[in-house]
């Protein structure tokens, strides 16, 4: 068993530091993307938004959320399909949300649109600690990136998450803080499952479409 625990440990320790070493924020293993606290989306150009942040206060900015998803149709309808709203909901769900900073690797379903092409398409993310993300604290669950608006909701990867990782579930949302507070935990996404090795992925699969 402490075998276990010391390799888990070290397991943890590499994918942390190549993680965080790597230039840009992105690393891509196992089908997975392991985003920075600072990246929006691995797709240039799939982003549902520009940045809803308050960049002097370093809350999310609902005022802006609004404005950004309403001036592109095409994204808003895709945004609401994806988190199961009316459009006569639209408003209330955004004010009830709560900026929040993750506290933990988390692992996600991450959502793109292209203005032009596959909207939405998912795909697997891990979010770093210290991502701004929107939090629903009715249902105590991550509903989005604050940097790009893109929808989160629960990961393909359980039980086997990336090791270090909060692995999602329908139920219960991954590790975070109210912003700018650090002493009040949210509710967590699901029960952290380390993975026994990690073995990186030879090639990144082909993006999603974007037409011209």
């Amino acid at each position: 068993m402490l075998a276990m625990l010391v390799g888990a440990g070290v397991i943890l320790g590499f994918l942390i530091g190549h993680y965080t070493g790597r230039s840009g924020g992105l690393v891509y293993q196992n089908g997975v993307f392991f985003e920075s606290a600072s990246t929006t989306i691995p797709f240039p150009g799939a982003e549902f938004t520009a940045p809803a942040i308050d960049t002097q206060r370093g809350m999310c900015d609902k005022a802006k959320l609004k404005q950004l998803l309403r001036a592109d149709s095409r994204r808003f309808n895709a945004w609401l399909r994806l988190e199961g709203l009316r459009p006569d909901e639209f408003d209330a769900f955004v004010d009830r949300l709560e900026t929040a900073r993750l506290t933990s690797l988390s692992a996600v379903t991450n959502h793109g649109c292209f203005a032009n092409g596959d909207c939405p398409f998912a795909f697997q993310s891990v979010l770093a600690p210290g991502t701004l993300v929107w939090r629903d604290p009715i249902r105590g669950i991550i509903v989005a990136k604050c940097a790009c608006s893109n929808p989160l909701s629960a990961p393909a990867c359980p039980p086997n998450c990336p090791p270090g990782t909060a692995g999602a579930s329908a139920q219960t949302p991954a590790p975070a803080t109210a912003a700018p507070r650090t002493a009040t935990p949210a509710a967590t996404r699901a029960r952290v499952t380390p993975a026994p090795t990690v073995t990186p992925a030879p090639t990144v699969p082909p993006a999603p479409t974007a037409t011209p």
